[in-house]
């Protein structure tokens, strides 16, 4: 079987020049072929917003000034010499967001496996920010049920103060 092949190590923020949108079936492939180097194209897929640009065959000039991970964000310094795309080394995952200095921006699946944003040129602070949907559904309905719970419990003091105190025999 074939392998892929870096060259050195990865660090767990890098940047690349252009972007190939390939089927999802033949992502793990392109990263396999001889001609693919990480600094240089990102490969995307269907999740990919837009049409990907054409790097250069020359990686970006940038560089990452800090990660820091908390349970839930990772917030990335990170200043480039031209439009690229920011792929993040952890596993892409429902109910992650994405900002570029507080603004809201898409990420998609980025080298099989990865996050990605489009990042354009200049210092920015990237954050990817883990709020899965089924917490808001959670807190959603815990806030139903306690107006029903506060509703019962008016409408059955309600229902005894007409009523009066019951005698016991």
């Amino acid at each position: 079987p074939a392998r892929i092949t870096i060259p050195t190590w990865m660090p767990r923020v890098h940047l690349s020049a252009g972007a190939r949108r390939v089927p999802s079936a033949e992502a793990l492939e392109a990263l396999k072929g001889v001609d693919w180097s990480p600094y240089v194209e990102t490969i995307v897929e269907a999740d990919f917003p837009g049409e990907p640009r054409a790097g250069s065959r020359v990686p970006v000039e940038h560089r990452v000034h800090r990660v820091a991970y908390t349970n839930n964000t990772v917030t990335i310094d990170v200043e480039s010499a031209a439009s690229a795309y920011l792929v993040l080394a952890d596993t892409i995952y429902p109910g992650w967001v994405a900002t570029i200095d507080d603004r809201t921006t898409p990420i998609f699946t980025a080298n099989y496996l990865f996050r990605g944003i489009d990042l354009p040129a200049g210092r920015h602070q990237v954050r990817f920010a883990y709020r899965p949907a089924s917490v808001a559904a959670g807190v959603i309905g815990s806030i139903a049920g306690l107006v029903i719970l506060a509703g019962l419990m008016i409408a059955r003091r309600h229902a005894v103060s007409v009523a009066g105190p019951r005698s016991v025999s």
